[in-house]
């Protein structure tokens, strides 16, 4: 597993361009992507979908380094 996820990690930080100081941010990536690609050990199955019984969402994921901006909607409200 751990070699998975090091040429996992390996081949975003290629492809995206971004300093390899994001190494960390990368293998957390790929862990997470890990966990929710279907497994022919588990019977076309995700590690996600035998723990939590459901499929996951996935509408949230973007490319390893696009860009992003945060977002303030409750700045004022967290200020508080």
């Amino acid at each position: 597993m751990n070699s998975k996820l090091s040429s996992m990690a390996r081949c975003m930080l290629v492809d995206s361009g971004v300093p390899s100081q994001l190494w960390e941010d990368a293998i957390s990536c790929a862990y997470y992507l890990v966990n929710r690609i279907v497994s022919k050990a588990l019977n076309k199955r995700s590690p996600y979908v035998i723990f939590n019984g459901r499929d996951p969402e996935i509408s949230h994921l973007k490319p390893f380094g696009c860009e992003a901006f945060a977002q303030h909607d409750n700045l004022q409200a967290l200020k508080k």
